[in-house]
């Protein structure tokens, strides 16, 4: 059993180490002329031991390519095995455990043998807190198999009007706290770490994105308490391990400046440590969100940003470069920084740590895929598939389907991602199954082109797909694919169905007078299938829609 360490056994870089979660990438490679290198294991190992890195940051679309390119230039993904090993590898060098942090909202998807799953608007369409818990846990075990042990979920930003684009269960704030204490629950109950993010909360007027640029969060002090601040106060209260703190500026607790500038959320020590840890009484781990966003940048030079961020509060920086711990150590020695915030901040990481089992006997760096397992996840998740779709209107009574009546099916492809033109085979073959001939296509360029395909079909679908960051920026269709609806229901409106498979508002903003509309929140396999069979009647669409459907309706 490797005991908890005690502060006071352990070297002021051994404390700093705990606090810094670096990519996997600067460990895996290093940088030479700008040009990425593997590094050898030697290197790996020097590197490890000489730093002691606390934690280490999975992203998301899993830029560690250990194999190289596929023929269609897509980064293979490694086996849950594959990465196993690879921690196994670089923990050899480390006197404690490392956490292995990810955003697995819509599953473990990232490796290669792993499910991907239905988001948090899937799940709060079903309004099912059993099935919340069920698909959160399974995702848990799933990720525990692959050696991650820390989840940055749930998320509960209260979203303004019309601004739920899927990381939220939804915009109600009594259901977000529900159910973000269920899924936290779900995570700690398979030993990974839960995250409730991102402190302070979602500004109901703020459009602008954190990623690219410091937002806001202009509620009054009193206003937020009673929306944002109750939702997390519910949640930390409740016991979720971690949280994170974001980008945004929250000048009702914080109104200095920086260079002129308001002062984000992570660098204001009024915010985290005396609203968050003090007054709010969270005891856990705060981490920032991911340093290289737009939105913590032009402040500090890269070192200091370091520094400024520890000095604020938080407990662990999400994606510290890989001299992080030397850059502290001089900062902590010359008396910039006091040892006494590195002490607490290590403090409430190995705190963390013990929790979700690191210094017991049985501990795994992680458990066994198993076929089972993952049958039990896709089990799952067809489930919350099966009562997540949500009608949102079928003025003209065109459902059900008649396999008798649709012989020939148009699918119209709107979107920015070149996947969905993959994944939409899935809605392909299910009309297939049910005896039509199918054509697909991407986008729409004349009202000449949409009278042929109204001419020729018995059915046009419109399969949309827009989410955050697809495409980067504004959640909105432009260009070529906002064209597609210039010409849309030009013709065929008799015969148009539109579904989405991402954003919940494009009935809204882009497909406002189609009669028959869909929302299905994700492009899985399993929601797919479940569409098609609804819209031919073998099942019910029994999806409550988590979000106002116009503005009217708030």
């Amino acid at each position: 059993m490797m005991k908890k360490p005690a502060l006071k056994d352990m070297t002021l870089r051994e404390k700093i180490a705990q606090t810094m979660l670096v990519r996997q990438r600067e460990i895996y490679f290093k940088n030479v002329d700008g040009q990425w290198i593997e590094r050898t294991d030697e290197e790996i190992y020097e590197l490890m031991d000489k730093n002691q890195f606390g934690g280490l940051w999975v992203l998301g679309n899993f830029k560690l390519d250990f194999e190289g390119l596929t023929e269609t230039n897509e980064v293979k993904k490694p086996h849950s095995d594959e990465y196993k090993a690879w921690i196994e590898k670089i923990s050899q060098a480390l006197k404690i455990p490392i956490l292995v942090g990810l955003d697995a909202a819509r599953g473990a998807g990232m490796f290669s043998n792993t499910s991907r799953t239905c988001g948090a608007l899937s799940i709060g369409a079903t309004d099912d807190l059993d099935l919340a818990y069920d698909l959160t846990n399974a995702i848990a075990k799933e990720l525990r198999a692959c050696g991650a042990n820390w989840h940055w979920y749930p998320v509960a930003d209260v979203p303004g009007r019309f601004k739920n684009r899927g990381r939220v269960v939804s915009e109600d704030p009594e259901k977000i706290i529900s159910f973000s204490k269920v899924m936290a629950k779900a995570l700690s109950d398979e030993n990974v770490a839960s995250t409730v993010k991102h402190f302070p909360g979602k500004d109901p007027y703020e459009t602008r994105d954190s990623h690219i640029v410091t937002s806001e969060m202009s509620l009054s002090l009193p206003e937020w308490w009673e929306t944002q601040g109750r939702v997390f106060q519910e949640i930390i209260d409740s016991g979720v391990y971690s949280v994170m703190v974001g980008h945004k500026v929250f000048a009702a607790v914080d109104d200095g400046k920086i260079d002129g500038k308001g002062i984000p959320s992570t660098l204001s020590k009024k915010v985290i440590t005396d609203l968050l840890k003090g007054e709010m009484g969270f005891k856990g781990v705060v981490v920032t969100d991911s340093i290289g966003m737009g939105g913590v940048q032009g402040y500090f030079s890269r070192d200091q940003l370091l520094v400024e961020l520890l000095k604020a509060g938080n407990d662990v920086i999400l994606g510290a470069n890989i001299n992080c711990v030397d850059v502290v150590e001089k900062a902590v020695l010359a008396g910039e920084l006091s040892e006494e915030r590195i002490d607490d901040a290590c403090q409430r990481v190995l705190d963390m740590k013990e929790k979700i089992g690191m210094f017991e006997d049985d501990y795994q760096i992680g458990t066994d895929f198993t076929e089972e397992m993952q049958a039990n996840t896709l089990r799952i998740n067809r489930e919350v598939s099966d009562r997540s779709i949500t009608l949102v209107r079928d003025r003209a009574n065109l459902l059900p389907l008649s396999k008798d009546k649709i012989k020939k099916v148009a699918i119209v492809v709107s979107t920015h991602r070149d996947v969905i033109m993959r994944s939409i085979e899935v809605t392909k073959k299910e009309f297939e199954k049910r005896g039509a001939t199918v054509h697909v296509q991407r986008r729409i360029k004349s009202k000449n082109e949409m009278a042929e395909l109204a001419e020729n079909y018995d059915l046009i679908l419109y399969a949309t797909y827009l989410a955050v960051h697809a495409p980067k920026g504004a959640v909105s269709f432009y260009d070529e694919e906002f064209e597609t609806f210039m010409h849309a229901l030009s013709f065929g409106r008799e015969k148009s169905i539109g579904m989405s498979m991402g954003d919940p508002f494009i009935h809204y903003n882009f497909l406002a007078n189609i009669n028959t509309f869909v929302n299905l929140y994700s492009h899985s396999r399993e929601v797919q299938e479940a569409f098609v069979a609804g819209l031919y009647g073998e099942m019910p669409f029994k999806g409550v829609s988590p979000v106002a459907l116009t503005p009217r309706d708030r």
